[in-house]
């Protein structure tokens, strides 16, 4: 005898808003338990118009709260959207947070800056280095049009985690730390880490980035 689950993505009907689509996506599980279905499982996704759920540990909690017998869970969790905050309550260290998300412990260290508490001496700050970032933005076609909005989207990320100072259009001045402990992120990872994240925002615009990233001060290393 087989045993039988089922996936739901929650796509959001045409016309129609988030609000449809995760009811349907209750009502199908409550259906699928009806019907003796062992499993219902339901898929985190981001950046898409189409799919209703970010939040799945939220939708299980309503499917469950709606269902008796069938057991629910999220068919994947996608760390990188996933704040350290978020996950520091969920018990997760903060050494595994940057390990996991390819960050600097510097990265979550600003991010749990102030949720710490008063008595608990606060996580140590690693080091950093001080880089001049020169960027480049293209479309992939003379008649695309995600320049600007890809140059926005990279420009949030550096301000959210590289304490960005813009100079000019082009040319910025970022705090990139990194771990020196064995297992950390070294500096030639996060270097690698803030090319990737760039060249993903903007292929996500069709376009493309030339970035020239040397350091100031120390041992001047460009990349």
């Amino acid at each position: 005898m087989y045993a039988l689950s089922l996936l739901d993505k929650s796509p959001i009907p045409p016309g129609e808003g988030v609000a449809t689509a995760l009811t349907n996506t209750v009502n199908l599980a409550r259906r699928a338990d009806e019907l003796g279905y062992r499993r219902f499982w339901v898929a985190e996704h981001h950046g898409t118009t189409e799919l209703a759920i970010s939040a799945p540990e939220v939708l299980v909690s309503w499917v469950l709260a709606k269902t008796s017998r069938i057991r629910v869970g999220s068919g994947g969790v996608m760390l990188q959207h996933y704040s350290p905050r978020r996950r520091i309550a969920a018990g997760h260290s903060k050494a595994g947070i940057a390990r996991d998300l390819k960050v600097s412990r510097m990265t979550v260290y600003r991010a749990l800056k102030g949720l710490v508490a008063p008595t608990t001496e606060p996580p140590a700050k690693p080091p950093s280095v001080t880089i001049a970032l020169h960027l480049l933005i293209e479309p992939f076609s003379k008649s695309g049009r995600g320049r600007k909005p890809a140059r926005e989207r990279i420009e949030a990320m550096l301000e959210r985690d590289y304490a960005m100072m813009k100079k000019s259009d082009c040319e910025y001045r970022l705090s990139v730390a990194y771990d020196t402990e064995p297992g950390g992120v070294s500096l030639d990872d996060e270097i690698d880490h803030l090319h990737s994240a760039m060249n993903n925002i903007a292929e996500s615009h069709r376009c493309s980035i030339e970035a020239d990233i040397r350091e100031i001060g120390g041992k001047e290393r460009s990349w």
